[in-house]
């Protein structure tokens, strides 16, 4: 006797928000500076929107930096109102990190004081 089969159901495509953008780290005096893509295991308050320095060679990060904050929506996926940088460049003169994001705001990082202008 043979057994009878639930019909398959045809999977529903995600609505997930497609990958963040690829924005290369910086290397500036023996320090790289990379956008952090999910901060909430070092224990902070959102995902994104944080800057992480480490040392050039190094795999723990030497400090963390909330650039912006995100507002989140109850209702609506988490992944989907992630803001990921899209941009960093360094201004070396200045010794400041330039950063742009996915919702076209713009910052300035003071590496020497870690503060968000």
């Amino acid at each position: 006797m043979q057994k009878p089969t639930t019909p398959s159901v045809p999977s529903m495509p995600s609505v997930s928000r497609p990958a963040p953008p690829m924005v290369r780290f910086v290397v500036f005096e023996g320090t790289k500076y990379r956008q952090v893509l999910d901060a909430t295991p070092f224990g902070k308050d959102q995902r994104t929107g944080y800057l992480a320095a480490y040392p050039e060679n190094g795999d723990e990060p030497l400090w963390l930096l909330k650039v912006y904050t995100t507002t989140r929506v109850e209702h609506l996926e988490q992944d989907v109102q992630d803001v990921f940088f899209t941009k960093m460049e360094l201004d070396a003169d200045k010794r400041q990190l330039l950063i742009e994001n996915e919702s076209g705001n713009s910052f300035v990082v003071d590496i020497d004081s870690k503060s968000v202008k």
